[in-house]
């Protein structure tokens, strides 16, 4: 369900792909969206200056679009918006490098459109903590508790020892409680540079980070895995 606010998310779609682009706008106005497209640089920049959008989709093939001053005014302005990404399959370190003083998020065309509501509901979740300053000092899920003040960690209110990265992974994937992350997003939102096997510098931590919570890390309660897909904290109330 959409968080409440006095009007409808407003979400620029930027894609030169006009079949794509109704059929992820009827989608998204059917529940409750305003949604504007744009299949040109000019055509977004003329959108962003009548129009307070939240989010901004942008299709990484756009022509000339990193050399635009539709890019540059987005990073001049991306605390304004939630800028996603789209790609026709997930980039490799090279164009990821180009895209991240905008973005480190994408999403890989085609899309799920189930996965989009639960991605943006998200998102929202995040700005309307931004915009009215409800950032918690406690994450929790269960019996697992994240003081982020004081960066301690405590599963059933016994102390949980972490190494920084562990808490910093951990941290990430509490704050995004409920949704599936992949290591591929873990490692870019928290590591400046890339090195060979991230996926697997990410998988040893995860294993280790579930030795330390979970009473049997082989059948998790909190950190689950989906094979293919990548890793999730569950909600537990």
């Amino acid at each position: 369900m959409k968080l409440l606010q006095s009007r409808p998310y407003r979400i620029l779609i930027c894609n030169n792909n006009p079949n794509e682009t109704a059929e992820l706008s009827a989608f998204l106005k059917k529940n409750d969206y305003e949604t504007a497209a744009a299949y040109t640089e000019r055509q977004a920049m003329d959108q962003l200056v009548i129009v307070d959008f939240d989010v901004v989709l942008i299709d990484i093939t756009l022509p000339r679009v990193l050399e635009s001053n539709l890019f540059k005014q987005l990073i001049l302005h991306k605390d304004n918006h939630e800028i996603i990404l789209l790609a026709d399959e997930y980039p490799d370190e090279e164009v990821r490098a180009m895209w991240r003083p905008l973005s480190h998020h994408f999403w890989v065309k085609p899309l799920d459109l189930s996965t989009v509501l639960e991605e943006l509901d998200n998102l929202f979740t995040k700005q309307k903590e931004r915009t009215t300053g409800q950032h918690h000092r406690y994450l929790e899920t269960g019996g697992l508790v994240i003081d982020h003040e004081n960066k301690i960690v405590t599963v059933d209110g016994k102390k949980v020892n972490l190494t920084a990265s562990e808490y910093n992974i951990l941290l990430y994937l509490m704050t995004n409680k409920g949704r599936i992350i992949s290591t591929r997003e873990i490692y870019d939102a928290l590591w400046d540079t890339e090195v060979q096997n991230s996926d697997n510098v990410i998988t040893v931590h995860i294993c280790h980070i579930r030795k330390k919570i979970e009473k049997d890390p082989n059948h998790p309660k909190y950190l689950k895995m989906l094979w293919g897909k990548g890793y999730r904290i569950e909600d537990i109330s």
